[in-house]
């Protein structure tokens, strides 16, 4: 005989000082159990997770579900009314059982907003909210792709047996894939392949402005995040080369590689870095490697040579610090540059217009030369150079430096200021 509804109910069995203690009673089965207590003094609850239809343990020894610093009501994964038993839901029930399993002798399980994730001793376990919260969608994608696995397989077999019935499907993407895949391999960013990033870039720039992770300002702090991984991997890479003790062609050509793939992330007033064989077409001048757009529609050209580049020699007669041959070149390769680019500008900007949709000017471009760092300014006896003659050097390279016209040397190390202040900013946002 079915069982009669409105029988079974939850009562207040005891109002006490510091708590409420409920009962679940059903007259018709003769069930009277401790459902659950409620604090008054402190968000805490503790559930006795129970089977409403004959009031049994509903996990094998844990009898108790205590949460400590919750929200009311309580977030996903638990259930929340007597009629269900209290407990965890599906979602959850699947970690519960296995870890019931392994050990029989935990009789009891919190869930902390505050507290980390640990075994208190033989009979308690903690689950941290963030840990808890994080494990639901994982659970909650295998239940669901595996039923959509026996569906598809089922499909896939009647369609073989009754092919004028049923119609083989493909198996679609399911929601929760990527995040439970992300956390089974626990991967890493380094991991990721640029076509890896490229794709997961285009998804977040696609998100409608409605979407509620765009709303909450969660694509910002996103993109911080993944600004900060890339300055980081940036400047490893950076470190790698700027560590290095020889002077050679290997060297230069690794730098020359290494400013390819990265040069727009050293200023963020540049646009677009433009291929040379692309925007050179037909014409027989010399075009620079390295021919970027800034923000104000003007070309940019960087010529790159070494962090062990030395750019001055010391005249002991006249007690002055002068131009070397190999900085004297790099300037004179820098001038053809602006010359050759002045000359072509009309070609120059039709092939950029064409290529890459830009409309930009080329007049007097001006031209920066990454070179040399502070310790290598004169070379090997940069380091003995103190007091007076060691102002003297900084001082005269500012002068010639900025005697130039549209050219100016970088130093290496001011290159590797400019990452490690941006590497701060972003790890202070992204620890607010």
């Amino acid at each position: 005989m079915p069982k009669k509804k409105g029988l079974a109910k939850e009562i207040l069995k005891s109002n006490l000082r510091n708590k409420k203690v409920y009962y679940y009673v059903d007259s018709e089965s003769g069930i009277k159990i401790k459902s659950r207590e409620v604090f008054k003094t402190s968000s805490k609850t503790i559930q006795f997770p129970f089977w409403p239809n004959d009031g049994k343990p509903k996990y094998p020894s844990i009898r108790k579900v205590i949460c400590e610093g919750l929200p009311e009501p309580l977030p996903r994964g638990f259930y929340k009314s007597y009629t269900k038993g209290y407990g965890f839901t599906r979602e959850f029930n699947p970690i519960i059982y296995y870890l019931n399993n392994s050990f029989p002798q935990i009789t009891t399980v919190i869930v902390s907003k505050s507290a980390k994730s640990r075994f208190v001793d033989n009979r308690k376990v903690i689950f941290n909210l963030k840990d808890f919260e994080n494990a639901i969608p994982q659970v909650a994608f295998m239940l669901g792709n595996h039923r959509e696995q026996k569906d598809c397989l089922a499909n896939d077999i009647l369609s073989k047996m009754f092919p004028g019935k049923f119609t083989a499907k493909a198996t679609k993407y399911q929601k929760g894939q990527l995040n439970a895949f992300i956390s089974q391999h626990s991967l890493k960013p380094d991991e990721l392949s640029s076509e890896d990033v490229k794709s997961i870039s285009s998804l977040f720039a696609s998100l409608p402005s409605t979407h509620e992770f765009i709303k909450k300002k969660g694509i910002l702090s996103t993109k911080e995040s993944v600004d900060r991984i890339f300055i980081e991997d940036i400047l490893q890479r950076f470190n790698d080369l700027y560590s290095q003790k020889t002077e050679s062609q290997t060297l230069e050509n690794k730098w020359q590689e290494f400013f390819k793939d990265n040069i727009l992330y050293f200023n963020f007033g540049y646009v677009d870095f433009f291929e040379k064989s692309r925007i050179q077409g037909d014409i027989s001048t010399e075009i620079p490697d390295f021919t970027i757009l800034n923000i104000y529609g003007y070309l940019d050209v960087f010529e790159i040579k070494t962090h062990l580049t030395k750019l001055l020699s010391f005249d002991s007669q006249r007690k002055n610090f002068y131009w070397t041959s190999e900085a004297s070149r790099a300037i004179s390769q820098a001038e053809n540059y602006i010359d050759a680019i002045t000359k072509e500008e009309l070609k120059i900007c039709k092939n950029i217009l064409d290529e890459y949709s830009y409309n930009i000017n080329a007049v007097r471009p001006k031209v920066y030369i990454i070179a040399s760092s502070r310790d290598k300014l004169a070379g090997s006896k940069t380091l003995k150079y103190q007091g007076k003659l060691k102002r003297k050097l900084n001082n005269d390279f500012r002068r010639l430096n900025n005697s130039l016209k549209n050219i100016t040397f970088i130093l290496y190390d001011e290159l590797l200021e400019v990452f490690q202040n941006t590497l701060k900013r972003l790890q202070l946002k992204n620890a607010e």
